[in-house]
């Protein structure tokens, strides 16, 4: 028998189309449609290259999740950023799964930019405010960004 520890990081990320209310009102069927058309051709492979599932489909909104691997944690993040860097739920992700890798520069750094772009940031404050509901999730998420040397 294997004494192999599986890591697990869940990246939860939620996506909103500015507008769409108004483009439903133009054109419902159109919009619809290039919707679930972009979906299928941009954002799902992404998920799924990422080992991830899309958990909810709301109209114009989408969450998924990332799971099973630091590593997947960390390229999905780094994507994400390089789409939209200033996206601080993507810089927080990156930063738990760098820490758990043992990446300490790196994730001192991505930390970094966690407190530039969250000024007075604290791990007791985003605790009690991160939507994580399984405790063992949840120290090991807050546990990511201690190891990134951010503030208690």
């Amino acid at each position: 028998m294997s004494d192999v520890i599986q890591r697990r990081l869940a990246s939860i990320v939620s996506a909103d189309v500015v507008g769409y209310s108004r483009l439903m009102g133009l054109d419902e069927v159109g919009t619809h449609a290039r919707l679930k058309a972009r979906y299928a051709e941009l954002i799902q492979p992404k998920i799924a290259a990422h080992n991830g599932r899309v958990v909810k489909l709301m109209g114009d909104g989408m969450g998924h999740f990332i799971a099973d691997r630091d590593l997947d944690a960390v390229n999905a993040a780094g994507e994400c950023l390089r789409h939209r860097p200033d996206f601080h739920l993507a810089v927080l992700c990156l930063t738990v799964a760098l820490g758990q890798l043992d990446r300490g520069e790196e994730a001192k750094a991505a930390g970094a930019v966690v407190l530039g772009m969250l000024p007075g940031f604290s791990l007791a404050a985003h605790e009690r405010s991160t939507p994580i509901s399984q405790e063992a999730d949840r120290q090991r998420y807050i546990d990511g960004l201690r190891k990134a040397g951010l503030p208690e």
